[in-house]
């Protein structure tokens, strides 16, 4: 019941960057999962198909800890902001793991720094917004 109250005294915009944590293994394992459907639909073989695979346990265990401090987040952990951030980060550069963007390095470098961009902004949200820092003393 406390974790209710909790989110209901929660800022607007917090609460929209909770509930992108808690959907990060999801929204993460889709973009893979629709990656293995193209790739078996064209038939490119199985050595493709087993590195989707890997890829897909990869994008799960670096969006889990995303989700975690989403969850800390909703509990008022103290370091649970500076979790998320570090959490952001281990995704951001969980994709240079997999073969197929080392193949397509220069295509990659684009939506990486847009990551990186839009992590500095939630970062200067949860670290410098008033209504947030007050979230997380109370």
């Amino acid at each position: 019941m406390a974790l209710v109250s909790n989110y209901r005294a929660m800022p607007m915009l917090l609460k929209v960057v909770v509930a992108l944590g808690l959907a990060a293994p999801i929204v993460a394992s889709a973009s893979v999962v629709s990656r293995l459907s193209d790739t078996v639909a064209w038939g490119s073989g199985q050595s493709s198909d087993m590195s989707l695979f890997v890829e897909l346990f990869v994008v799960v265990v670096a969006a889990s800890p995303l989700c975690i401090s989403a969850f800390f987040m909703i509990k008022r952990q103290k370091l649970s902001r500076a979790f998320f951030l570090g959490s952001w980060g281990l995704l951001c550069f969980s994709p240079f793991f997999f073969t197929a963007v080392q193949q397509e390095m220069e295509a990659f470098w684009l939506e990486f720094a847009f990551n990186i961009f839009l992590g500095l902004i939630l970062g200067a949200y949860l670290f410098l917004n008033s209504n947030v820092i007050e979230y997380f003393r109370r």
